[in-house]
């Protein structure tokens, strides 16, 4: 039996760190990227060598942003933990290369699924970003035995908001010759 990991908040993540877990709840599906591999090697093959006949296998990759309350993460999930995700099957999901509207449905089923990842933490230096690689996606979440495992943990601290200067609109008095004029009492 594998030793328990420790649930990380999203905020904590550093980069880096193999191994990590997190809980977070589905903001936005990206559709699924479709590529060429050798299917001995499983190294992406080039659209020259498909086009001249080389063998090869279709292989795909989709990335989820998930939300814990402390931060929002981008997940990035391979061929296998993307028919994790989805729950289907590769067949069904290759599919969606020749009919992308076969996703539209799956797509909005997960937003705001709450699921558990463990994978490898990275930062992106080109986006100045922290990105998790899903090793493992587990949709069968019992929330209340999560938040039982977060609750002896304080939540990461957040920095407080450097105060802005707000500069207020002068109030100006109005002139007499634009002041309204009272209307007239009638007459009776």
């Amino acid at each position: 039996e594998r030793p328990q990991r420790e649930l990380k908040y999203l905020r904590e993540i550093k980069g880096d760190e193999d191994n990590v877990e997190v809980l977070g709840t589905i903001l936005n599906v990206f559709d699924l990227r479709f590529f060429a591999v050798d299917p001995d090697t499983n190294k992406r093959v080039s659209d020259e060598d498909v086009a001249a006949g080389k063998p090869h296998t279709m292989n795909y990759v989709t990335t989820v942003v998930l939300d814990d309350g402390t931060a929002q993460l981008r997940v990035t999930c391979w061929k296998n933990q993307t028919q994790h995700l989805f729950g289907l099957s590769n067949e069904e999901l290759l599919k969606w290369k020749d009919d992308p509207s076969l996703a539209a449905q799956p797509k909005h089923d997960l937003l705001g699924e709450i699921i558990k990842i463990i994978g490898r933490a990275k930062k992106n230096e080109q986006f100045e970003r922290i990105q998790l690689t899903a090793s493992l996606v587990i949709k069968d979440v019992d929330p209340e035995k999560e938040l039982a495992r977060l609750k002896d943990k304080p939540a990461p601290e957040t920095k407080p908001e450097e105060p802005k200067e707000v500069e207020a609109p002068a109030v100006i008095a109005p002139s007499p010759e634009t002041s309204p004029t009272p209307a007239a009492e009638p007459v009776v």
